[in-house]
């Protein structure tokens, strides 16, 4: 149980000896400082995250922002891309004052282009789907698409967005 004069280091402590306990589990617990319920959740950096990425990118290669519930309605391939958490890493932002409307980072389009690598894994704690940690090998864009997109097209559209 963590006291009021507690350090920053023990909390992180505290999570992380919580998160170990409920990995398998799942299962909410209740903070012992605040009484509210929380949980961990694990989100992978995979293939439809990134290939949202590279939707957004696509429309709006220059940083614009671009309403992506839109542009998502439009992929039809069936995959599930994951445009809401790719602000986890960093690869995105939300635009502060208009729902709905994203674009690309200067590390986004790092990433896109082969230049970064990012952590695989992002960890966030509910109810506020803050983000407590990013951890996990880091991969590069390719190795994040596992051979699951045209290398080709991806490279393309780089190019012809410079």
């Amino acid at each position: 149980m963590l006291d009021s004069g507690d350090s920053q280091g023990t909390f992180e402590d505290y999570l992380r000896e919580r998160r170990e306990r409920h990995k398998k589990s799942k299962e909410a617990w209740t903070c012992d400082c605040c009484g509210t319920k929380l949980r961990l959740y694990e989100h992978k950096l995979d293939v439809g995250k990134v290939k949202a990425l590279i939707e957004i990118y696509r429309a709006a290669p220059t940083g614009q922002w671009i309403k992506v519930p839109e542009l998502v309605r439009q992929d039809v391939s069936g995959t599930d891309l994951g445009y809401g958490k790719l602000d986890l890493w960093g690869l995105t932002e939300r635009h502060p004052t208009k729902d709905g409307y994203w674009r690309v980072t200067e590390l986004g389009h790092r990433f896109l282009c082969g230049g970064v690598k990012v952590h695989c894994r992002a960890i966030i704690m509910t109810p506020q789907k803050r983000l407590q940690k990013l951890e996990g090998a880091l991969v590069d864009v390719y190795e994040a698409l596992e051979g699951k997109y045209d290398l080709d097209k991806l490279d393309e559209l780089l190019r012809s967005s410079r």
